[in-house]
């Protein structure tokens, strides 16, 4: 019954009170001005005092009951406080004021978290730092936010998966979890090398092959690794600097790009020399001069043909003995006619 109502039923039965010749007090009715007790509240200016209703308090003296504040909700009627208020748990939020229900909370997303109570909007809940990712919803703590695996890094805040974790790049490796930035992928030290992305420690890096070397670190391709030049060669694997490669030995040659042993090395054919270190190719072996000769493979020198024999040509791998009771005076003869006579000496009876 509303209020008017009740003001018509008390006149129309006011007379029939006097009329008897008794005076009778009026029944009593509620307060409709001043202040509320705690808990109730006035819906609007003049009504009776009612208890708050879910998602409201007041307090002993206002007549309006007030909001719960954003982050905080109550289910209950006539509360009596802000207290009865409840928070939203730790990684939760609400925007929304007078809430009377914790459905009402609504979680941090995936990628964030939160370990207050009673946030009040989403921007409230804290993000994954960068080198880290989370994909669980309403996390509490940061522990919710995983580290980025060694030989990756993750350069944005509030990652969601695993995949936002970026692979150091071929030729680098980072042995740290959870690295921020690309500056944590190393490269791989000199004399080293790799094809592969997200390598996590240096000990992944490949040895630069021996018979090659590598002055430079991130090497991402074993092409990067220059060969020892004809001639050389190296047994040394990972090797940094060009010095690894020795020379191959004087009577020999070898035209072979990174070779890793001197066995690379070839013998310079019989009638030829080389008196030299690390000779490219055969067309290094000199052939002897007339006058010389070599039998075997290798040499550093040619030998002169003896006296009594002479050399006509080049290259020779023998020479040419005199005529019968001819000779030459000295070795290393070039002709026939430097064959003379033998002085003969008859020894009489």
């Amino acid at each position: 019954m509303g209020i008017r109502p009740i003001f018509l039923a008390l006149a129309a039965a006011a007379p029939s009170v006097y009329s008897q010749g008794h005076q009778a007090s009026l029944p009593s009715l509620p307060s409709l001005a001043g202040p509320c007790a705690a808990g109730l509240g006035r819906p609007v200016p003049g009504s009776p005092c009612m208890a708050c209703s879910a998602g409201t308090w007041s307090s002993e003296g206002p007549s309006t009951c007030q909001r719960c504040p954003a982050g905080r909700y109550n289910s209950a009627m006539g509360a009596t406080s802000a207290e009865d208020c409840s928070p939203c748990p730790a990684g939760a939020w609400s925007s929304q004021e007078g809430a009377a229900s914790p459905k009402a909370c609504q979680d941090c997303p995936a990628g964030t978290w939160s370990s207050e109570e009673g946030l009040s909007g989403i921007l409230e809940c804290t993000r994954c730092a960068p080198g880290r990712w989370s994909n669980s919803s309403r996390a509490s703590s940061d522990d919710a936010c995983a580290l980025c695996p060694a030989g990756k890094f993750g350069a944005a805040q509030g990652s969601t998966t695993s995949e936002d974790c970026i692979a150091c790049a071929p030729g680098r490796f980072s042995d740290t979890r959870g690295a921020a930035f690309y500056t944590s992928c190393e490269a791989c030290p000199a004399g080293r090398w790799s094809p592969e992305e997200g390598l996590a420690s240096r000990g992944h890096c490949r040895a630069c092959p021996a018979g090659t070397w590598n002055p430079a670190g991130g090497a991402f391709a074993e092409a990067n690794c220059i060969p020892c030049t004809q001639g050389h060669w190296s047994s040394t694997a990972g090797a940094t600097g060009q010095s690894v490669c020795e020379k191959g030995p004087a009577g020999r040659f070898s035209g072979l790009l990174g070779a890793s042993s001197d066995a690379a090395c070839k013998d310079c054919p019989a009638g030829t020399y080389q008196p030299i270190e690390a000779a490219g190719n055969e067309s290094l072996c000199i052939p002897c001069a007339v006058g010389n000769f070599s039998t075997a493979r290798g040499q550093t020198a040619c030998d002169y043909c003896p006296p009594g024999f002479y050399g006509d040509s080049f290259g020779a791998t023998e020479c040419v003995a005199c005529p019968p009771n001819t000779t030459t005076h000295d070795a290393g003869a070039i002709l026939e006619e430097m064959c003379v006579g033998v002085a003969v000496t008859l020894l009489l009876p």
